[in-house]
């Protein structure tokens, strides 16, 4: 009896478990980092059908939140945005899917915030649930 429950649990487990990431292509979406940007690089993954895509902007040291001085923001995009902590989403994107932001981060260096330039232009033409982290 205690196998026909581990086995039924392993099932919901691997039903239930979360969507996995689609293979993307250089096609599928792509970028271009500015020349005197401290972004280090972009990870694309596609969860599946859908239209919304985020973007994590990561810390360099912890892989944590940062902070994002919003007195030195640039956003171009044609598709309304959420902001919520790190995260930039846009739940009904419309693809193909141009987005251009320049920023400054404030990074803790010792006892005191550093501040850091970032710029990237990002394009995703495969339309789907897409999930963009930033690394700095």
């Amino acid at each position: 009896m205690n196998k026909v429950y581990l086995f039924l649990i392993a099932f919901l487990l691997t039903a239930c478990s979360a969507q996995k990431a689609i293979p993307v292509s250089e096609e599928d979406a792509n970028y271009k980092n500015a020349i005197d940007s401290e972004v280090r690089s972009l990870r694309f993954r596609n969860t599946g059908a859908g239209t919304q895509v985020e973007i994590i902007f990561r810390d360099p040291v912890s892989g944590g939140g940062l902070t994002i001085d919003k007195d030195f923001l640039m956003i171009q995009c044609n598709d309304l945005k959420k902001w919520s902590g790190n995260r930039l989403s846009y739940d009904h994107a419309s693809f193909p899917f141009h987005f251009y932001i320049k920023y400054r981060i404030l990074v803790l260096s010792g006892t005191s915030r550093e501040s850091r330039n970032c710029e990237f232009e990002l394009t995703i033409n495969k339309p789907g649930n897409w999930r963009v982290e930033v690394n700095h």
